[in-house]
């Protein structure tokens, strides 16, 4: 009886194996590429959240008990991933007691704001509730590894400005979509810019930047005074580029009227709030900019903000503010 052809069979029962192999990491990674997973940070509760009066003009985030502070620990990005989209969870409260978000990453300082422990990836706010979603490739790429931070600012008004209600162990979720990295799923890498005027810029990471609209202000243009204000709040990109999403940010309750976007020093696009009343409170909401827009080299986009005060005394921590993600082509 002859015996098996040990030669033979060895080499391709290897051969069957790797391509067996290899069709399932394939296989694998085509998987991975189209499957949307979560990530979430979560910061510290507070153990009551009161709702406290706000009179409107009079009270200001400078002030000593207008809001509550809560962090959440460095937590390390779980792998390599292409982030789809950004959004906010108030967990036993409101999204209305939300004055403001940040998401940053601890190991890179701010462009404009070195002194800032982190270089932010994400803002938003009450009047600015649509969160960020990226269409197509477009995505932010956090490498496995990468620690991040949130902190937000929670500021619960009694009517006219909020729903009055007292909440407990009250924390926020800052919740990321996002897809693995593999062979199947290069995203478009985009990166994040803030824009912010200030009578004192890069006053403080975790308060963020203010300034004061003076008295019986008809319509009072909030501009860049110095040199560093220009430099804070606007932008000259570095290469041609594609904006795929622009937010602005105001006070509308406090006689904001807008926040106006320029292009090489030419108006662009006015934010404006819209008013949505409730039974005996009101809110206001930002829309997104619409649409996506191209921009070339050394283009440069710069903000300012418009202000109402009909009262004779000034209103005291005004925001004029503009977040904007581009793709370098």
């Amino acid at each position: 009886m002859s015996k098996p052809n040990r030669r033979f069979i060895t080499p391709t029962a290897l051969i069957l194996v790797f391509l067996v192999l290899t069709a399932v990491f394939f296989f694998r990674q085509f998987i991975d590429a189209n499957q949307v997973s979560i990530f979430v940070i979560e910061t510290e509760k507070i153990p009551e959240l009161r709702a406290h009066p706000h009179e409107p003009w009079l009270d200001s985030i400078e002030d000593a008990g207008h809001h509550k502070i809560t962090r959440s620990p460095i937590v390390t990005a779980p792998e390599d991933m292409w982030v789809k989209g950004f959004e906010v969870n108030v967990v036993n409260g409101t999204f209305h007691s939300v004055h403001h978000v940040f998401l940053g990453r601890t190991d890179k300082k701010d462009a404009y704001c070195p002194d800032y422990p982190w270089e932010a990836l994400f803002v938003t706010s009450e009047v600015n509730p649509d969160g960020a979603y990226f269409p197509g490739n477009y995505a932010v790429f956090l490498k496995k590894g990468t620690p991040l931070k949130i902190v937000a600012m929670l500021h619960n008004a009694t009517p006219p400005l909020g729903p009055g209600v007292d909440y407990k162990n009250v924390s926020v979720q800052l919740i990321m979509h996002y897809q693995k990295n593999t062979l199947f799923s290069r995203g478009i890498p985009l990166t994040y810019q803030r824009l912010h005027l200030s009578d004192t810029p890069c006053m403080d990471a975790e308060k963020a930047e203010t300034f004061e609209v003076p008295p019986n202000q008809k319509a009072y243009v909030k501009k860049p005074a110095t040199k560093k204000e220009e430099q804070t709040s606007s932008y000259t990109f570095p290469t041609d580029s594609t904006i795929v999403g622009m937010a602005g940010h105001f006070h509308p309750f406090e006689g904001g009227e807008n926040v106006e976007a320029y292009l090489n020093n030419r108006p662009l696009y006015q934010f404006e709030a819209t008013e949505l009343p409730q039974n005996n409170w009101t809110y206001w909401h930002i829309p997104n900019y619409p649409s996506f827009l191209p921009v070339k080299k050394n283009d440069k986009l710069s903000i300012t903000s418009t202000y109402t005060n009909p009262n004779p005394y000034p209103v005291r921590g005004a925001m004029g503010m503009m977040i904007f993600y581009f793709a370098k082509e």
